[in-house]
């Protein structure tokens, strides 16, 4: 009896070893697809995994099954259309390469992906920002703004993360440019396909400030000087001096002139606005040296239109003489205005980005000094062999006035 079942034993090994030789050999023959079935048969060719459950005990395809956080240790490169099925949200996912994301495409719990917002028209366009708009979506907990120069998202400007709202302030763009966004809605399921795609231009960068049009740089023309040794004089000749009587300096920074120089020896003036009665001084055509009044102008424009902010301690604006350039003008005997300068990058900087941009340059008053700051003529004088100006550091902002002589920069104002 028992030798009856060994050879029972060894009968069934021998059966289920041809049973495997023979799928073996069907697999080489068809080597580029595979079939599962209990009969041998071929796959179908158009397939290349073909299972076929007839003939077997019933059962299911099970895929990969892990939670959100061990979906998120699956190392890069993850390659596209990988399927996994996530037990956190009870859903099942795919990799989708292009977008860097997983994408729920079935879930099987009580948690719905959102359905896709529709995006609505853009509205508070700037020269820099815009405010992206949208309809809500149900069970949405969280919607993501794509920014883009290229209308297929190729690249992104920007990638804009909201809580449940149905806006959000896009910053940081470049002016007059065609600019598309386009969004989708998450929750605790997963992200929903993505809206429509909407489109809008940014404006120019505008005037400063009460209608006004600055250079965007400090003025560079002239012929170089070394201070001291040679000055600054009426001789048909524009003359600048640079930093530290290196030429290179001016190309950085701009160059330095004496209030006479700078106004291509005019008299003073203090029109506001000046258009083109104003004095061209060394200015390019269409442009002039701005007057005391016009400054102020921009001192209480800013003021007015720029929104209040907390004044730091480690701020002063130690000379509050420009308050009273404009009589009765309603001016701050305080230091919030220098904080609302700062607020459009009115600052010292090499790189702040707003409309006026000053840099430092440094100044000519008795020595070479004042590298952190800038110092700007008027053309309007103050008192003989004086004239008024604007200086300016990261850390104050005020009206003053100097001699003549000394060696400052000029930003001159459009016409």
């Amino acid at each position: 009896m028992r030798t009856l079942t060994l050879k029972t034993e060894k009968m069934k090994t021998l059966t289920l070893l041809l049973i495997v030789l023979f799928n073996y050999s069907a697999l080489l023959l068809n080597a580029q697809n595979v079939g599962i079935n209990a009969t041998g048969a071929a796959p179908n060719s158009k397939a290349l995994l073909d299972i076929d459950a007839d003939g077997l005990t019933k059962g299911g395809l099970l895929v990969p099954r892990m939670t959100e956080t061990e979906r998120n240790t699956i190392s890069t490169p993850i390659p596209e259309s990988l399927v996994i099925y996530n037990t956190t949200s009870q859903c099942f996912e795919a990799w989708n390469q292009t977008t860097s994301e997983w994408k729920a495409f079935g879930c099987i719990g009580g948690c719905t992906i959102p359905d896709a917002p529709t995006a609505l028209d853009a509205t508070n366009i700037t020269f820099a920002n815009f405010e992206a708009n949208w309809t809500a979506s149900d069970g949405a907990k969280n919607y993501f703004v794509e920014v883009s120069l290229f209308p297929d998202f190729l690249a992104l400007l920007n990638n804009v993360y909201t809580g449940n709202s149905t806006s959000a302030i896009v910053a940081g763009l470049p002016e007059k440019k065609t600019i598309y966004y386009r969004l989708k809605a998450s929750n605790d399921c997963g992200n929903s396909e993505y809206s429509n795609t909407i489109s809008l231009t940014t404006n120019a960068i505008p005037s400063i400030c009460g209608g006004q049009e600055w250079a965007t740089a400090n003025l560079n023309v002239g012929t170089f000087l070394t201070y001291a040794s040679n000055n600054q004089t009426n001789n048909s000749i524009i003359e600048k001096w640079c930093f530290n009587n290196i030429p290179a300096n001016c190309d950085v920074f701009g160059g330095l002139y004496r209030w006479q120089e700078a106004m291509n020896w005019q008299a003073s003036i203090n029109c506001d606005p000046c258009g083109s009665s104003g004095r061209q001084g060394i200015c390019p055509d269409g442009y002039h040296i701005p007057t005391d009044l016009e400054w102020s102008r921009f001192d209480h424009c800013v003021y007015s239109t720029i929104e209040p902010l907390p004044s730091p301690s480690n701020i002063s604006l130690y000379n509050l003489a420009w308050f009273q350039a404009n009589s009765g003008s309603n001016r701050p005997g305080d230091n919030t205005l220098i904080f609302k300068l700062q607020r459009i990058g009115y600052n010292v900087s090499s790189n702040n980005n707003s409309f006026f941009g000053a840099f430092a340059t440094g100044y000519y008053q008795n020595s070479w000094t004042g590298i952190s700051e800038v110092i700007y003529w008027t053309a309007t004088q103050s008192q003989s062999g004086a004239s008024w100006l604007r200086r300016i550091a990261s850390n104050l902002y005020f009206r003053t006035e100097q001699l003549q002589s000394q060696g400052y920069s000029v930003r001159c104002l459009k016409n």
